[in-house]
């Protein structure tokens, strides 16, 4: 009789021991592929986005599958298979400029369970909401380009009261960040040398944020302050008297090239840099003798001045939205003079605006109706658009403690690249507009330049050739 209960408990025992093991193997099967799952509707929606950018007008509403090939997504087929999962891509047209793309992977698990994930994605096409005007990066800076903060950045979520540095960029020995850009997964970076031989522009593939890959670089010659993109070109603008204004072909990131360039009258620099509607708009210094110059671009590899505009002083900021050049410069009246861009090369005068004692550096424009101004004495103002050009009323203002260099708006913060020797990155809660505060900050080896952002990430250039942070939150 024992000898059965002991048998019998045995047997019971090692059952007990299968069952548990069995279930603690389908446990961590569905957690490995729920990890699998999630990384590739996160990759599809990623690649609609780029595939829709590239390719607005051809591409229709419904379900689509993917195809990577040669370093390139394209739609292919109504789904596509990786292993055990299913992937689809539903495009839904919003309006006649805004999409949305819903990445699907679907998944059979154990028990026959059918399971699957969803990463949405809005997609906006800006060439057409502007008219032209203002690609990634531009608009007089890095951020701008007359997108809103949101569509920029995409949804800002998690922890931004501690940042944290996800991955950095050495440009090489000698070289100083100074403005930055992100499209489709390419990080633009701008610099300047201490010699003139040094290479002064690069593109790097961050489709791995963690693992930034340098593609090509190429040499201007005088190094680049400030520069914007839109189609396959970028304009830039420089120190080098004889060619204040450049351009760089762009179509192939691998090897972009410098095709033309242009020696503004006058020996002052070029300050800033905006694009609008086939012109690309210039900002310099009072010691020229026409501070902003106003040149067409239709043709990219001949560029010519189409107007000039004397504002008795130096320009330090431009930036195009919504048909209006918003400037900012020297005056013991106003800080910023307003002027439509909707007749170009005419740009005529519309207002200006007085904020105070602090100089503008830099402009970030979320819609109409809400402004980010950087100033140059460590000042940052949010402003709201009143009824007219030059009537606006101030939210609230923050001391930055060191020189706003560039600043980017999006869901409730403000990003800002300064030159605050403690904090040269700080991220600032604007929930209540009429009450900003520091919410949290990073120290880095140098000040900040140029800011942008995508997909829940902050990009940095740094004055230092370790020049580039990617920045994420904790």
């Amino acid at each position: 009789m024992e000898i059965l209960v002991g048998i019998s408990l045995l047997v019971l025992g090692a059952g007990l021991g299968f069952t548990l093991m069995s279930g603690a193997r389908s446990v961590l099967k569905d957690r490995t592929q729920s990890v699998s799952a999630n990384y590739l509707a996160d990759e599809g929606a990623r690649a609609a986005k780029s595939i829709l950018l590239g390719n607005w007008s051809s591409v229709g509403d419904g379900t689509h599958g993917l195809l990577y090939s040669d370093g390139i997504w394209s739609f292919s087929g109504s789904q596509d298979v990786q292993d055990v999962f299913t992937r689809t891509i539903q495009v839904t047209s919003i309006d006649e400029n805004k999409k949305e793309a819903v990445a699907r992977v679907s998944w059979m698990a154990d028990q026959g369970r059918g399971v699957s994930v969803e990463y949405p994605t809005v997609v906006t096409n800006w060439s057409e909401v502007l008219g032209g005007g203002g690609g990634a990066g531009g608009g007089g800076g890095s951020g701008g380009g007359g997108t809103s903060g949101e569509d920029v950045c995409g949804i800002v979520s998690g922890n931004w009261s501690r940042p944290r540095v996800i991955a950095s960029v050495d440009l090489g020995s000698g070289r100083s960040g100074t403005d930055i850009a992100y499209r489709n997964q390419l990080l633009y970076v701008s610099s300047v040398a201490s010699t003139a031989s040094k290479k002064d522009f690069s593109i790097f593939d961050v489709s791995s944020s963690t693992y930034p890959r340098l593609l090509g670089e190429v040499d201007t010659g005088g190094g680049i302050n400030e520069f914007v993109i839109n189609g396959n070109y970028v304009y830039a603008v420089s120190s080098d008297n004889s060619k204040e204004f450049v351009v760089i072909d762009v179509s192939s990131s691998t090897n972009p090239l410098m095709i033309a360039s242009k020696d503004l009258d006058g020996g002052a620099d070029g300050n800033s840099v905006a694009y609008y509607g086939g012109y690309a708009i210039v900002g310099r210094p009072h010691s020229s003798s026409k501070e902003l110059v106003v040149l067409n671009v239709t043709s990219s590899t001949s560029p010519v001045v189409s107007n000039e505009v004397h504002i008795s002083d130096s320009v330090l900021n431009i930036y195009a939205f919504q048909e209006k050049l918003y400037y900012s410069y020297y005056d013991v009246t106003d800080d910023i003079g307003i002027r439509s861009l909707a007749s170009l090369p005419s740009i005529p005068f519309l207002g200006s605006w007085d904020v105070g004692e602090d100089d503008i550096g830099s402009f970030f424009a979320e819609s109409s109706s809400a402004f980010s101004l950087g100033g140059v004495f460590g000042e940052l103002a949010y402003y709201g658009n009143g009824s007219s050009d030059d009537s606006f009323s101030l939210f609230d203002s923050f001391d930055a403690d060191g020189e706003v260099n560039d600043l980017i708006a999006s869901g409730d913060y403000i990003f800002l690249a300064t030159s605050d020797a403690s904090s040269e990155f700080q991220v600032v809660n604007k929930n209540n507009p009429s009450s900003l505060s520091l919410l949290g900050f990073l120290n880095l080896p140098q000040e900040a330049t140029g800011i942008t952002c995508a997909d829940n990430k902050i990009f940095l250039s740094l004055r230092s050739n370790d020049s580039v942070r990617i920045i994420g939150p904790e």
